[in-house]
């Protein structure tokens, strides 16, 4: 795997609501709209590790009429892909610095294949995602992919993915929101790991204060407990942000 030698660093993160305000359902949700309230309910129940992602993933195609095919997944990414700011220089920005981008989400497979095949994500060599959608390869698939069915193998992924690479986990950082990504960032504070919160909300915040674990820098908003999601101030994060802090605190 000639690309990988060059690789010294590792970027593991969270997509929705971190990278994108997309979230993991939204493409069920288009396809289904009545399906909006259960699917969110469920969205945010696992998040706040109320209930585990393979419960989650239960409930989520006990609910489902049929399966999601590629065309409608094209057709809801066509009219819906959203990214913050700066998202493709940050890809950039790192693979050009010797870093590994890994998205690292419990969205699915499926919804990362499509986004790369369409052109709507910069070629990243490393994803970790749920396989509940799943379409038939495709060339501009990321050369490792690994399933995540559980909140936890986002950490064991990660682990996965520096092997692989043959990289120390100090060297890596790793991007959440959420108290889903909790155990990542637990992981990481064991390791020596870098942790940056983007749009931080309060159950992150909780889970980590609980812990001990502190969480090295924020992106965007964060929220305490309580305090109500200010959407239109997390459309204009700015990832760009992410890239000065990899440069002062990982390289």
């Amino acid at each position: 795997m000639p690309r990988q030698e060059r690789f010294q660093y590792l970027v593991a993160s969270d997509w929705s609501e971190c990278l994108s305000p997309n979230g993991p359902f939204d493409p069920l949700i288009h396809a289904w709209p009545d399906l909006e309230s259960d699917l969110g309910r469920i969205f945010s129940r696992y998040t706040a590790n109320e209930i585990s992602l393979s419960r989650a993933i239960e409930e989520l195609q006990a609910r489902l009429p049929g399966e999601l095919p590629g065309q409608a997944m094209d057709a809801f990414l066509e009219e819906n892909f959203a990214a913050y700011a700066n998202l493709s220089w940050l890809i950039h920005w790192c693979l050009d610095r010797g870093i590994a981008f890994m998205i690292n989400s419990t969205g699915s497979m499926g919804y990362f294949q499509r986004a790369l095949a369409l052109g709507l994500l910069p070629r990243i060599p490393l994803l970790s995602a749920h396989p509940f959608l799943r379409y038939a390869p495709e060339d501009s698939d990321p050369e490792n992919i690994f399933e995540l069915h559980e909140i936890e193998d986002k950490a064991k992924n990660t682990r996965a993915a520096l092997n692989e690479l043959d990289i120390p986990p100090h060297r890596a950082a790793v991007l959440g929101d959420s108290g889903g990504d909790g155990p990542h960032f637990a992981w990481a504070a064991e390791k020596g790991a870098l942790r940056v919160g983007i749009n931080t909300k309060a159950s992150l915040e909780s889970y980590c204060a609980d812990r001990g674990i502190e969480i090295n820098a924020r992106v965007g908003q964060s929220y305490r407990p309580g305090e109500p999601r200010d959407h239109e101030a997390e459309a204009r994060t700015d990832l760009a942000q992410v890239c000065d802090i990899l440069h002062r605190e990982l390289l």
